[in-house]
């Protein structure tokens, strides 16, 4: 489970064993997604660094109410429609990078990204 503090982390509490679970089998999906977020988290940061606190928990419910844990499998497998995995990874990497606020930051993949 990922250490969470606050009351963002339900969403990657949802979802995270099955994130897990998926990408540890030491396939190549699970080395290259935690490479991917590694260079798109930062980049989100300095996007959501400018926003307020409710600015950004807004775009967290946002992500949340699309289903991001269904989606997931999109990661995985090809989406029914252009673009699908796509949207999967950037709604993922935005949901890290606005938990990353919260102080203590989030865990995933053996990764901690934090905002200080």
């Amino acid at each position: 489970m990922p250490e969470i503090v606050g009351d963002y982390g339900s969403l990657l509490a949802t979802f995270y064993n099955r994130l897990e679970s998926a990408f540890d089998g030491g396939g190549a999906e699970g080395r290259y997604l935690p490479m991917m977020l590694d260079a798109a988290v930062p980049l989100w940061q300095g996007e959501y660094r400018k926003l307020s606190r409710d600015e950004r928990m807004g775009i967290l419910r946002e992500i949340e109410g699309s289903d991001l844990c269904l989606r997931m499998e999109y990661l995985l497998h090809r989406g029914p429609k252009k673009g699908d995995s796509a949207r999967a990874f950037n709604d993922l990497a935005k949901a890290v990078a606005i938990l990353s606020f919260v102080p203590g930051g989030v865990r995933l993949f053996g990764r901690r990204w934090e905002m200080k």
